[in-house]
């Protein structure tokens, strides 16, 4: 879920602003958890390295959303790394801070209950889409997710193939493809949804 530019003051409250220039580390893997990260402009790559040296990619993270909230766990470690993208600026929050407020301010708690909600329910649908779907209903799937409300999304082909665990040659096929049938465009890294309906219905017989 997206926090609302109008509900950033909550974090704000208890937090603080600081900013990572594009390639920088906001933490990495092993990393002891203290804080969760709201957000405020540019893009975040959720990640981990495989022991082959391999870069698996979960998600990039984009403006009003909340990452890090392993933190409300004790004495939890960092399960993945998180790098900017792009130049971004983030609200930090300390979870010390952040869980006495949550005991008086109701909205805040709804807000990152939904989170939490919709991330349980979101790795539920990365496990399904990982054992029924084809190769093409995956990109289709991870287009349609990731492009949401606005249509579009800033994912290049690499990105894409990163996070379903695919060839970049196979998705760059796919993606070919769609974009031959006016389903989707994509240049400079953005990826366009043109047919919103055509792209969903890729997804109706699962295999």
């Amino acid at each position: 879920m997206n926090i609302p530019e109008s509900d950033y003051h909550f974090f704000l409250d208890v937090g603080a602003v600081k900013r990572y220039r594009a390639g920088e580390y906001v933490f990495t893997r092993g990393d002891a958890a203290t804080k969760i990260y709201l957000v405020s402009s540019g893009r975040v790559l959720v990640s981990t390295t495989l022991i082959d040296g391999r870069t698996l990619t979960f998600d990039v993270l984009k403006k009003g959303q909340l990452f890090g909230d392993g933190a409300f766990s004790d004495h939890y470690l960092r399960e993945v790394d998180i790098s900017a993208v792009t130049d971004v600026e983030l609200i930090e929050c300390e979870t010390e801070k952040l869980i006495p407020v949550l005991s008086t301010n109701e909205t805040l708690l709804l807000l990152l209950l939904r989170h939490m909600t919709e991330l349980s329910n979101g790795m539920v649908h990365q496990v399904l889409r990982l054992a029924r779907y084809t190769s093409r209903q995956k990109v289709a799937d991870q287009i349609l997710v990731n492009a949401g409300v606005t249509g579009s999304m800033p994912y290049t082909h690499s990105d894409i193939a990163n996070c379903l665990g695919l060839n970049r040659v196979t998705v760059s096929r796919i993606m070919q493809e769609m974009r031959a049938e006016g389903l989707i465009d994509y240049s400079y890294g953005r990826v366009t949804i043109l047919d919103h309906s055509g792209l969903e219905s890729l997804l109706d017989d699962l295999t």
